[in-house]
Order: structure tokens, then C-alpha cells, then sequence
């Protein structure tokens, strides 16, 4: 975690350096989350936007597929979903497919999305999708770093897809 704050400050005070104050996030209700983005923020002199904040997140997935927006679903948590679930696109069949202790906007970690087109993109993001793998973590305690060391008997099992950039190479942790 050190690292990613070091990261994160870093790349806060340049945009703060830049002119830029503001930091707009698509956080729904993790109030733990939202208080760390805002304290990264503070830290930069700069401020957070939430306009999806307390938003009903089946009515939000639902409006962003009506609105015309394409993501593909690159990571899983297998708590939650089966491995079959990476690579799928984000539409009306993924969420119904969704077990009912699932946030239709994975909110809770149970998987994570990548926005490759819809109705404010210039034109969309060409990708292809990788592999399938599985990595495990450990959750981080005391200050651990949980993406250096893995502890299995303490494990979180995520199954990723890799989507696969032209010129970038797109990883998750």
C-alpha cells in the first residue's frame, strides 16, 4: 500500500501543479474508500467529486447500458462469480446472470469493468482480450503490502482477464 500512496501523491501533485483541483471518482457508497480518495486529495491541496454518491447502483448499471456504454468485465472476484464471468461484456445478460449478494456495479470488489466505448468516446478503445488467470492475495494487515506477499491460508482468490492494449499493457493486481 505504501507504494501505491507514494504513486498516487506523486501523480496528485502533478495534476495539482498542472491547475487542476478537482478529482472526479465513480465511487457509489464504500465510505471507507470514498474517506481515503479524499484524504489522498487533501494531502495534494486538491478536492474529490462523487456524482454517483448514495445512487441506486441496479438503476445506475441499467442507465449506463441504455446510455450506450460498452465495457467488458476483466476482473472477478471467485468469491462471488465463477471464472466464466471474465471476459463478458457488461450488458442486460451479465446482470442478469448476477447472483442476488452481487452489486450490479460490483461495488464490493466482486469484479471490475473496462469502459472501451459509449457515447463520450471519440471513437472506441481497440483491445483484444488475454488470458485467463488466476492470482491470489492475501489481505493486507498491519501495514502489510498484500500485493508483495501471499499468504495462503489467508487467501482471496481473483480470476483476471488481461486486456491487451496496442502500446500499453494493462494489468490488475
Amino acid at each position: 500500500m505504501e507504494d501505491y500512496n507514494r504513486i498516487m501523491r506523486a501523480a496528485l501533485e502533478d495534476y495539482q501543479q498542472a491547475g487542476i483541483r478537482k478529482a472526479v471518482f465513480g465511487d457509489i457508497f464504500l465510505e471507507d474508500l470514498r474517506a481515503y480518495r479524499e484524504s489522498q486529495l487533501a494531502l495534494a491541496g486538491m478536492e474529490g467529486i462523487f456524482p454517483l454518491w448514495k445512487r441506486d447502483s441496479a438503476a445506475l448499471a441499467e442507465d449506463f447500458i441504455s446510455a450506450g456504454f460498452k465495457a467488458v468485465i476483466v476482473c472477478v472476484n471467485d468469491r462471488y462469480l465463477p471464472a466464466s464471468f471474465a471476459g463478458r461484456e457488461f450488458d442486460a445478460f451479465f446482470l442478469a446472470d448476477l447472483p442476488d449478494n452481487v452489486d450490479p456495479c460490483g461495488e464490493n470488489g466482486e469484479f471490475h469493468s473496462f469502459v472501451y466505448n459509449g457515447p463520450i468516446f471519440s471513437e472506441p478503445v481497440p483491445f483484444r482480450l488475454g488470458e485467463t488467470v488466476t492470482r491470489t492475495y492475501a489481505p493486507a494487515r498491519n501495514g502489510d503490502d498484500c500485493y508483495k506477499r501471499m499468504i495462503p491460508e489467508k487467501r482471496i482468490v481473483l480470476r483476471m482477464t488481461m486486456l491487451l492494449l496496442p502500446g500499453y499493457a494493462l494489468s490488475f493486481p
